[in-house]
């Protein structure tokens, strides 16, 4: 089964708000990041090679989810290049979020009302926590995800904990993927 044969199973009643986030399959950190906030708003990630021409099963599915508003393009231009990102302009305005994959998520969370907020923090060093932390995300409202390196919390990270004031701080992950500095949110130098 084709990922774009994925998204057509889901149910009718779900009604996409977001554009779309492109990111890269060929590395987990944008990709990671793209799902935490295609199921903020919801919306859609769609993974592409990145440096080849979009497929014509890729354009044919952002065709049919139209987006209404632009399509994120997650990563730098080694991620996602210039090229690509040309393609999919054809199809809607673009936004890239080329931030390091530490301050992207504090770039576009900066962008959302704190309100009442849960946080996750995540190692960006490997995937599988970041995996279980996507499905973590996804069960309810409210809760974005962070990536971090695994010894401590970078300013920009630290800084939206300071403006977000969040009730809980959840680690996914052991002591070797997230430090006590982590935990005691130890800034980075």
């Amino acid at each position: 089964m084709t990922k774009q044969e994925l998204t057509r199973l889901a149910p009718p009643s779900i009604h996409v708000v977001g554009g779309p986030a492109v990111a890269t399959g060929r590395d987990f950190p944008d990709a990671l990041f793209a799902g935490a906030l295609g199921a903020f708003s919801v919306a859609p990630v769609i993974l592409v090679d990145g440096q080849t021409p979009l497929s014509g099963d890729v354009i044919t599915e952002i065709q049919r989810i139209a987006p209404s508003v632009a399509i994120v393009v997650m990563g730098d231009f080694n991620a996602i290049s210039a090229d690509v990102e040309s393609q999919l302009n054809e199809l809607a305005p673009t936004f890239r979020i080329a931030e390091n994959a530490y301050n992207r998520g504090a770039l576009v969370w900066s962008l959302v009302n704190p309100g009442s907020r849960d946080v996750i923090l995540v190692t960006g060093a490997n995937f599988p926590d970041g995996l279980a932390a996507a499905g973590l995300a996804g069960l309810g409202d409210g809760k974005i995800t962070y990536l971090v390196p695994p010894s401590c919390v970078p300013p920009a990270v630290a800084n939206e904990l300071g403006r977000i004031q969040p009730a809980h701080v959840t680690l996914i992950g052991g002591p070797a993927a997230l430090s006590e500095d982590v935990e005691h949110l130890v800034r980075c130098t």
